[in-house]
């Protein structure tokens, strides 16, 4: 086999959702207000991604992580992703998941998809 290992981005990949940011803002209805802005002030350079994802994050303060783990166990993944995904498991490859969104969903793709390695912001 030429090739060991499949590397694949989660948000709008892996999910239906480009962005686990703004899924739990929209679920919250938080993202019309200030959620928005902070994303476009990033995109703008304006502010650093770490006082972007402070400042996000902000909003979820005192919210139980149950919480947050049923809200994203709402979100659906793509088409064909899951079987894709799981023809490339029984073929023998190590299959890696990165995104730039919340450990909640990578923890989930982890462990329904049988990803080997899965890496993503806490």
């Amino acid at each position: 086999m030429k090739y060991k290992l499949i590397v694949f981005d989660i948000d709008g990949t892996i999910t239906r959702h480009i962005s686990s940011w703004r899924y739990i803002h929209e679920k919250l209805r938080l993202w019309s207000g200030r959620a928005f802005r902070y994303q476009e002030d990033f995109f703008a350079g304006k502010i650093s991604y770490g006082k972007f994802c402070s400042l996000d994050a902000a909003h979820w303060k005192g919210m139980r992580i149950t919480k947050m783990r049923s809200i994203f166990r709402q979100l659906r993944y793509s088409r064909n992703a899951p079987g894709a995904i799981a023809k490339f498991n029984k073929a023998g490859f190590r299959l890696a998941a990165v995104s730039t969104g919340l450990q909640f969903m990578t923890d989930r793709v982890r462990s329904e998809l049988k990803f080997d390695y899965a890496v993503s912001n806490r």
